[in-house]
């Protein structure tokens, strides 16, 4: 029988990182979704909770590309000149679908990896998205260890 082999150290050392995560964001992102969640509705579950981080990192990445390449963010470029009401719905919005439409540039459209405005929000993206992968990966990997 071939069992694996561990170093003493290493598998502490990630349940650390993510007793870190769950503890500073999964927990008071949950805390405060709670206060304003009907009692009525289904609870809302960590892995939404997990999904909202990795989307938010997401338009994170893209407002910080447009921040460095136009000296703008995103938001501020698309609500200039918008009301109250506008300014909402457009945050809203572009929340939404901003991560949907970056991984469409990314995925599709390869004449566009040219330009320096899609490569910087790209490069944030894959960054994103390889610390969320190997997250995701050391979750599975010590889901027997907790």
């Amino acid at each position: 029988m071939h069992q694996r082999c561990r170093r003493p150290g290493s598998s502490s050392f990630f349940k650390g990182i993510l007793d870190i995560y769950r503890a500073w964001l999964r927990e008071p992102i949950s805390w405060a979704v709670q206060l304003v969640w009907p009692a009525s509705w289904p609870a809302v579950s960590s892995s939404a909770i997990d999904l909202f981080v990795v989307w938010s990192a997401f338009y994170l990445a893209v407002n910080i590309g447009d921040l460095r390449i136009n000296g703008k963010s995103y938001i501020r470029n698309a609500t200039a000149g918008s009301g109250y009401l506008e300014f909402i719905a457009i945050v809203f919005f572009s929340f939404i679908f901003i991560p949907l439409v970056v991984l469409y540039i990314f995925a599709f459209s390869g004449k566009h990896l040219k330009s320096n405005e899609a490569k910087v929000p790209l490069l944030y993206v894959v960054v994103l998205m390889t610390v969320v992968a190997g997250l995701a990966f050391l979750n599975w990997e010590l889901r027997g260890v907790a």
